[in-house]
């Protein structure tokens, strides 16, 4: 499927820095030049309707880039056609449930400007205390082109 699309495959291997990636990073392992679309493993999480388009959403987490040593932690959501949706919502729905092969035409990649974390102390249950931050969770968007389900449907994702 990957090469059949001239997808990049490798797109992850540049993440094995001793830092967090930027943004910038992300925009250039995944839009690049705009002309070659990227294989992504990774897990559904949602699939929605907005303005008369399908979307689906993956979570990507640095447990499926095994060369990424920090937690890269991507949400793609991508445009889908109404039979890639029926497909996506006629397989399993369980939590980090079977991974799916994507090959996506990435357009864009954002990183999330806030997060709302709840903490415990663990001491007392009633002390628990919400933190604002800033994640380390990036957004991309785009269409997907090709998906196959794991295990594979039809062979290896990559040919």
């Amino acid at each position: 499927m990957a090469a059949r699309l001239d997808a990049v495959q490798n797109w992850a291997e540049s993440f094995t820095a001793d830092e967090p990636a930027f943004t910038i990073e992300l925009q250039e392992a995944l839009v690049g030049d705009g002309r070659r679309p990227v294989l992504v493993v990774s897990w559904l999480t949602d699939v929605l309707r907005r303005d008369n388009h399908h979307l689906a959403r993956f979570r990507l987490y640095n447990i499926a880039v095994p060369t990424y040593p920090y937690n890269l932690d991507v949400i793609f959501e991508l445009e889908c056609t109404e039979d890639q949706a029926s497909r996506l919502l006629g397989g399993p729905r369980k939590w980090l449930g079977p991974a799916l092969a994507v090959v996506a035409q990435i357009s864009d990649v954002r990183k999330a400007a806030i997060s709302i974390e709840p903490w415990a102390s663990g001491v007392d249950p009633q002390d628990t205390r919400i933190e604002i931050g800033a994640p380390d969770l990036f957004l991309a968007t785009g269409t997907i082109l090709d998906l196959m389900g794991y295990p594979f449907d039809s062979g290896d994702p990559k040919m």
